[in-house]
């Protein structure tokens, strides 16, 4: 019988990328996974860590730019959130704004 520790060996893809806009190439492995899915959801062992933040923006632009998903449903905090949801709703307002003030793996607007 396999052990934790090998199954982990066996398993696991190491994650090159440190920065949200470094190339997706240790994250293409999760895609096939993923690729069928109506609803991915992302969840962190902690919240608002800077590394859990910057791997699930990789995961994000993964999901988005490779993997065609178009709609993304936001865990955050309420001034950001409501604020965005009434620009989406109105058209009124500047997202990149309201995504600046927000938890870091949305402020990606203007970024690049």
């Amino acid at each position: 019988m396999e052990t934790a520790t090998e199954w982990i060996h066996n398993n696991s893809q190491a994650l090159n990328g440190r920065k949200p806009h470094d190339p997706l190439d240790d994250l293409r492995p999760l895609a096939p996974l993923v690729r069928d899915a109506k609803i991915v959801a992302l969840g962190a062992a902690a919240r608002q860590t800077h590394e859990l933040s910057e791997v699930a923006h990789r995961i994000v632009r993964l999901l988005v730019e490779e993997e065609g998903f178009r709609t993304l449903a936001l865990e955050g905090d309420d001034p950001g959130r409501l604020g965005l949801d009434a620009c989406i709703a109105t058209g009124e307002g500047e997202p990149s704004e309201l995504l600046l003030r927000s938890h870091l793996i949305w402020r990606v607007c203007g970024s690049r």
